[in-house]
């Protein structure tokens, strides 16, 4: 005896793919003058640095820079002229790459490392700036020019969604899971804390697909005021935390789901974002003093009001706050200085890891909710410690490991053109992969957080790209269990055969 299903058709999804989501008010292809102004976009943002930027810069590293400057604005170009309609993703990599290792050159009032009043010379920060425009161009290539279009017609691309009805009610079960997550994750143990990082990214998800139904008008009534108060509360939770980076890993999301929707960016409320960041940067180090005190038992409300008394008194006694807030901004973003430091001392006086960082990308393919004793993660403490970038008694921080810092700390030079020529390549094939232009509206959406988490240039290979293969398989799981609950299996089709 054997039961027999006949397979069942998924339920025709009402949405138009993205590509033809238009109106008369944000027309598919740019205007002639937002074209224009995005041609001009590189020479303006080159003089602009140039005159805004330090005067004192040694003219061999204004020039590499300079050029560095301009060489980012070209995604975007391309993206333009060529009139694309698929997520801006290298654009916007580009620039957020340019913000790390090219604009802190002019904006940073010293070269200095984290925790060392040691300065570094202008000549030294140059041979840095030459490296990282030779990993920059190697990036474009593997993204650009590796792929061919034959080989790409070969990789499989996401295309099949879910129906607007289930795709609602899994927004708000997403983004419900994600706040508990967020709310209750120092008590998760630490065989899932990957497990609850997933969900903090399906919470991202939930948030994507039901901003894309309000934007589509899809979502009406009391739903939209928690949806507007949802947006803000999640960056309040992520804040309490201490830091930046969750912030903009769930903003990030958002501003891409708008973009696939209005073909717009949300440039307004990104300046807005910005120039908060800026003084909350300038606190965060007092703000964790406080609130990560052992004796500490501050709630979520009680860590937003730290932030604000502490900018509050910030303004009220120092004067130039939030110029000083914006170099302490520039001075954690700025990645360059770090290279600079593994430059000086490899291999001369420490040697090279030949590949020894990487080990870990192994250990990120298997969740330890299924291997408890598996090594633990302690590459940020390993690094910092191994070229002095940390006290030699700190044992709590993590300091950042960018790629390509690590490209060149394993294998020099070759090591950051080859490394960075293949990290371009594996960008392409995701973005190929979960960008297709007849694609459901969903699968665009699922793209957004995936290529949210690639952004995230100042941590090391295994960390971005280890944890994604776990969150990819994650959410396709949850796409393909969410597609089963729109197809139809009417009982009568289930038959016994003898």
């Amino acid at each position: 005896m054997s039961l027999s299903i006949p397979s069942a058709p998924i339920s025709a999804a009402r949405f138009p793919p993205l590509s033809a989501v238009e109106s008369s008010e944000h027309p598919r292809a740019a205007s002639r003058t937002v074209r224009f102004f995005t041609l001009a976009s590189p020479v303006i943002a080159v003089i602009a640095l140039n005159v805004f930027g330090r005067p004192d810069l040694d003219p061999t590293l204004r020039l590499v820079a300079s050029i560095g400057s301009f060489v980012a604005f070209i995604p975007l170009i391309i993206h333009v002229v060529r009139r694309k309609t698929e997520l801006p993703f290298m654009p916007f990599y580009a620039l957020l790459f340019s913000a790390y290792f090219i604009i802190p050159v002019f904006l940073d009032d010293k070269f200095s490392l984290p925790f060392s009043s040691s300065s570094i010379a202008d000549p030294v920060v140059t041979d840095s700036e030459v490296l990282i425009l030779l990993g920059f161009a190697m990036l474009l290539i593997g993204f650009y020019v590796l792929p061919g279009a034959r080989f790409l017609e070969k990789i499989p691309r996401m295309r099949d969604g879910v129906d607007d009805e289930t795709g609602v009610r899994t927004g708000w079960i997403l983004v419900a899971t994600g706040i508990i997550v967020v709310q209750f994750r120092a008590y998760i143990p630490v065989r899932f804390q990957s497990l609850g990082q997933i969900c903090q990214q399906l919470g991202s998800l939930g948030l994507a697909l039901l901003f894309y139904y309000y934007l589509q008008g899809r979502l009406r009534g009391p739903s939209v005021g928690v949806l507007f108060v949802l947006i803000p509360g999640m960056a309040v939770l992520d804040i309490s935390g201490g830091g930046i980076g969750p912030v903009v890993q769930h903003f990030l999301p958002v501003v891409g789901t708008y973009w696939l929707v209005r073909r717009k960016f949300l440039w307004k409320t990104a300046i807005v974002v910005a120039l908060f960041v800026i003084p909350v940067s300038g606190v965060k180090t007092q703000f964790r003093a406080i609130a990560w005190d052992p004796e500490s038992n501050l709630g979520v409300i009680d860590r937003c009001f730290l932030y604000g008394d502490l900018i509050r008194r910030g303004y009220e006694t120092d004067e130039n706050f939030y110029y000083d807030s914006f170099q302490a901004t520039m001075e954690r973003m700025n990645q360059i200085t770090t290279l600079a430091a593994v430059q000086s001392l490899t291999p001369n006086v420490i040697p090279f890891w030949n590949g020894a960082t990487y080990a870990d990308l192994y250990w990120s393919l298997i969740p330890r909710v299924i291997y408890a004793d598996k090594p633990g993660k302690v590459l940020g403490q390993d690094f910092g410690h191994r070229y002095g970038l940390l006290d030699k008694f700190d044992r709590t921080t993590s300091y950042n490991f960018p790629q390509l810092v690590e490209f060149y700390a394993n294998f020099g030079a070759w090591g950051v053109g080859i490394g960075m020529l293949l990290l371009g390549f594996v960008q392409r094939l995701l973005y190929h992969a979960l960008t297709a232009p007849d694609a459901h509206p969903s699968v665009p959406l699922f793209a957004t957080i995936v290529l949210a988490r690639c952004c995230n240039i100042d941590s090391d290979l295994s960390l971005v790209y280890g944890g994604l293969i776990l969150n990819i398989t994650a959410m396709a799981l949850i796409l393909a269990v969410l597609r089963a609950r729109t197809a139809r299996l009417p009982l009568e089709l289930l038959r016994f055969r003898w």
